[in-house]
């Protein structure tokens, strides 16, 4: 008895409710908002949850029959005791003594061999209750595992995209443009190739943008950009590659770091942009730009007057039906 009540009563070095607590913690202490942390910690204290049940039904099993089976033993010492108690000791004989052993055999014996049975069973439930133990510290272990992979994920892409903005600071820094014998370096060689684009190549050939249809826009962006394919190349396949690694990034905040990735781009990038992304470069048939322009809305916040007769560009991004559930004019 005072074996079996040690190992029930012994404290453990965790509980499930501190394992729970411990997770939390950690999560909340790691994840930034991440869907799958998300989900993966709500699963994850499910799963504790339907533990903690199991646990909980088996601990009152090892209550109710520890319980049971002293009483067993204490009936059974009663039973012995009272036994005693009625042989006459005056008038002690063999047959008496027999007829009391046969007492004890029948009554205390059988008592006490439930209660060994019950005993037993308790012994049983107690070492289930330790594989319980060892399933949540597992559970927790994976748990903890999978969060610090996510970590060194993390880490390790916003490390390759700041490397990535790194570089394309470094190329807009290198841009050059000459026009009418000025040379044009870095950010403010986008205003002026921007000027230029409005000037010689959208004014010369579309009279109004509002009425030109997306491939006519598309076909005079192309010229310019191969009369401009040096600074702008190279520029825009780099900006291309960034946005790219953001989507294909296994992570959740995607959002956050297309985010800073736009923040470093001028409103007249944006504006070329807006007509880079709409034009097949050759010898590609279609610009997968565009759908990471749209997916990541990089020109929501471009000033739409730097665009040829003010039009919307969503117009040129969106098809007729989406571009008016969007209030495009």
């Amino acid at each position: 008895m005072y074996m079996l009540k040690c190992c029930f009563k012994r404290k453990r070095k965790k509980t499930l409710q501190d394992l729970i607590t411990e997770q939390r913690k950690w999560l909340a202490a790691t994840k930034e908002g991440s869907t799958n942390q998300e989900s993966r910690e709500r699963e994850f204290t499910e799963h504790l949850a339907r533990l903690i049940l199991r646990q909980r039904r088996n601990h009152r099993r090892v209550k109710l029959f520890t319980f049971v089976g002293s009483c067993l033993v204490v009936l059974g010492f009663t039973a012995g005791v009272l036994g005693y108690l009625e042989l006459d000791k005056e008038q002690i004989s063999l047959e008496r003594l027999a007829a009391f052993g046969s007492y004890l055999q029948g009554a205390v014996t059988s008592l006490w061999s439930l209660a060994a049975l019950l005993f037993i069973y308790v012994a049983y439930l107690g070492q289930k209750q330790q594989f319980f133990q060892q399933d949540v510290q597992l559970a927790y272990q994976r748990e903890q595992f999978a969060i610090q992979q996510d970590s060194i994920t993390s880490q390790n892409f916003e490390s390759s995209f700041f490397q990535l903005l790194t570089l394309h600071h470094e190329i807009v820094s290198q841009v050059l443009v000459k026009d009418s014998g000025i040379e044009y370096r870095g950010e403010g060689c986008f205003e002026q190739l921007h000027r230029i684009l409005m000037r010689d190549y959208m004014g010369g050939h579309l009279t109004n943008l509002q009425l030109a249809t997306r491939e006519q826009v598309a076909e005079v962006y192309l010229h310019f950009y191969e009369h401009y394919r040096g600074p702008l190349g190279h520029y825009f396949r780099t900006l291309y590659h960034i946005f790219k690694f953001v989507h294909g990034g296994n992570i959740a905040e995607k959002k956050r770091y297309s985010s800073l990735a736009r923040a470093q781009l001028s409103q007249y990038e944006l504006a070329l942009l807006c007509y880079h992304g709409i034009t097949p470069i050759p010898p590609e048939t279609t610009n997968n730009f565009k759908k990471l322009i749209v997916e990541f809305e990089l020109l929501d916040n471009l000033d739409e007057g730097l665009l040829r007769n003010g039009h919307s560009y969503k117009a040129l991004y969106l098809e007729p039906s989406e571009a008016k559930a969007k209030g495009t004019p």
